[in-house]
């Protein structure tokens, strides 16, 4: 994960991330996933990842539908 931003998976605008009264940019990479394991409810889904030659290339969430037709490419 830590290839990408980590911050593009939390659901920012959703009231249970809005009730932490964090603020996300302030948060290392380590401070931001164990936010995630304390209230996963604020992580957003689906995330999909594409590996090639089981290396991780690329990780996005996958809304809207066209979005997992570009990781698909």
């Amino acid at each position: 994960i830590t290839k990408f931003d980590i911050n593009n998976f939390i659901r920012k605008k959703d009231q249970s991330f809005k009730d932490l009264k964090v603020d996300i940019n302030e948060l290392s990479t380590d401070q931001v996933i164990k936010l995630i394991l304390e209230n996963p409810v604020i992580i957003e889904r689906p995330i999909l990842i594409k590996y090639k030659n089981d290396v991780l290339v690329d990780a996005i969430v996958g809304r809207p539908p066209e979005l997992v037709l570009k990781l698909l490419d």
